[in-house]
């Protein structure tokens, strides 16, 4: 679990969160602006200006497992509507 945002979340004492694992921490760049890092692959491609936000919703879902009962594809497409 992942606290993306800058308000503390607060868990009821025995809440199992999962397994832990580790994770690396990716610093920002410091090389000059237009030049390549060697420890960076390749960025993440922003998306086109004219996708909307029903066209990402769409590929989301698409990608979504196949295993996903109706009740949790609603969800899932709720929360991305959201």
């Amino acid at each position: 679990m992942v606290n993306t945002t800058a308000e503390p979340q607060v868990l009821s004492r025995g809440t199992c969160l999962g397994s832990l694992q580790p994770l690396d921490v990716v610093e920002p760049s410091t090389s000059a602006p237009g030049t390549a890092s060697s420890s960076v692959s390749s960025p993440i491609p922003a998306p086109k200006a004219d996708t909307s936000a029903a066209d990402v919703t769409s590929s989301v879902m698409e990608k979504l497992p196949d295993d996903l009962t109706g009740d949790q594809l609603f969800q899932v497409q709720q929360l991305l509507q959201g």
